[in-house]
């Protein structure tokens, strides 16, 4: 589960390790680390799905958690990262160097998120629709 704050209050880190422990979940099953690819300067605000009294729950926009799931680097997360590439079209290894550039606010990406997206392409690409160049 992602939040968007940062740093965690220390009430909050205090129940997620109770929590943590009580359902068997890792100690950073609560992530913070999504506050990076909040750029207030794109059209890519998080989408609210659902409002309490205490607390409202937001889904990031689909290119938003397309470049969270290629920045991580995680083969677990490859599947998911075949279907974002499906349901928002950007499906280029270009287009989508371009789009963890500009969603994570670098100029550059490291050698290992480049290769990676090439990797995922190529090793997926039964899966994808054919590019649109």
């Amino acid at each position: 589960m992602d939040t968007v704050t940062e740093p965690l209050p220390h009430h909050i880190q205090k129940a997620t390790l109770t929590l943590a422990r009580q359902y068997n979940l890792d100690d950073d099953w609560l992530n913070n680390n999504v506050i990076r690819y909040i750029n207030q300067e794109m059209d890519l605000q998080p989408i609210l799905i659902w409002s309490g009294k205490a607390l409202q729950i937001y889904r990031p926009a689909l290119q938003v958690l397309l470049t969270m799931k290629i920045s991580s680097l995680r083969e677990e997360d490859a599947m998911d990262t075949v279907r974002l590439i499906e349901e928002t079209g950007i499906n280029t290894a270009e287009k989508l160097q371009s789009l963890v550039k500009s969603v994570s606010g670098n100029d550059h990406l490291p050698v290992l998120v480049e290769e990676h997206i090439e990797d995922m392409l190529r090793e997926h690409a039964y899966l994808l629709p054919t590019p649109d160049t």
